[in-house]
């Protein structure tokens, strides 16, 4: 896909998650979901999100350290009030490879991939049930085309359960 092509996509479509229309269909090749451990947490402590991209068949996505030059990295983040990512995400290691469309190697996710997010609950998160949305800004490809980039938003349900218990000193 050349470059002109690539941005045009971009400004036609202005970057949100809904889906694309190529040729008067609708394109949406990664869905994604996501799940909290532990789903009932303490104000003030910490929580990991699986956040899982199923993506089909004939198309990838980029790593969170593709460098600069091509397609858009993925990038992972929290977008919940009360709610902050606590560290680095863990990625899994992405394949390597010569994309001759963008002329470098490109660091791809195929089939699916899951991130694992660190979340830190603020110490003044009210208890009771509630929702933790976690972000994906992510760029989508197969052999001829590059979607624009796009931003899932996903909602995980979580349990705030109160103040996180008092650490004792060793």
């Amino acid at each position: 896909m050349s470059p002109w092509l690539a941005a045009v996509l971009v400004l036609v479509h202005g970057g949100s998650h809904a889906p694309v229309r190529v040729a008067g269909q609708a394109v949406r090749p990664v869905t994604w979901t996501a799940v909290a451990a532990p789903a009932r947490v303490a104000a003030g402590d910490r929580l990991m999100v699986r956040l899982t991209a199923a993506i089909d068949t004939g198309w990838h996505l980029y790593s969170t350290t593709q460098p600069p030059g091509g397609p858009v990295p993925t990038r992972l983040g929290v977008a919940s009030d009360g709610f902050t990512l606590d560290g680095a995400p863990t990625v899994p290691a992405p394949v390597v490879r010569p994309d001759p469309n963008f002329g470098i190697n490109v660091e791809t996710y195929d089939r699916a991939v899951t991130f694992v997010l660190p979340i830190r609950v603020a110490a003044t998160t009210p208890a009771g049930a509630g929702t933790v949305t976690v972000t994906a800004r992510y760029q989508a490809c197969n052999a001829t085309l590059c979607l624009p980039p796009q931003t899932a938003r996903v909602p995980v349900p979580i349990v705030v359960g109160g103040a996180a218990p008092a650490r004792r000193a060793r």
